[in-house]
């Protein structure tokens, strides 16, 4: 099964993945006109913050107990997701590769896989009012936002099936 590694030591906040995956589906080739749709409400990665931006200082942070470092949120495809099971649409599945999917057709927009994912990873798209999340870029050999990643935060791991989360 295929699954994204975190690394957030190397993480610089770029949002270079958040990027990547807006433009990889988004209907435009260009990354303005991506941004203009409003696409960035639908990245199946983002990045969290933390406390400071790139420009701000750590100050604050320090001796507070959070951690400054910016951090990229993903889907973990759970050995048990909670949004599969959450779902009264049966709009996500996992699927026999181990992969957690939304059936687009079926999902109504209703957020509660929102409010059960533990981890922040699924969206709802307010213009298509579907929940949308990480599909590791199906179809590709590596994810767009692994690819973006210049830093190795973001790394695609193959990992056996049953080899525990």
């Amino acid at each position: 099964m295929r699954r994204i590694l975190v690394r957030p030591e190397r993480c610089l906040g770029c949002e270079a993945c958040e990027l990547a995956c807006v433009l990889v589906h988004s209907r435009s080739e260009v990354l303005v006109e991506a941004m203009r749709k409003g696409a960035s409400g639908t990245a199946g990665v983002r990045v969290h913050p933390g406390i400071q931006r790139r420009s701000a200082t750590v100050r604050g942070a320090i001796g507070s107990g959070r951690s400054p470092k910016a951090y990229p949120i993903r889907c973990h495809q759970c050995e048990d997701p909670k949004c599969v099971s959450a779902c009264a649409a049966g709009a996500l599945e996992k699927g026999d590769d181990g992969m957690v999917r939304v059936i687009e057709g079926q999902c109504t927009g209703c957020g509660i896989c929102v409010m059960v994912c533990q981890y922040g990873a699924i969206l709802i798209d307010r213009e298509r009012q579907v929940a949308v999340k990480c599909d590791l870029c199906m179809g590709q050999v590596v994810p767009a936002c692994v690819r973006a990643c210049r830093t190795d935060a973001l790394v695609l791991m193959e990992e056996e099936e049953g080899a525990g989360r």
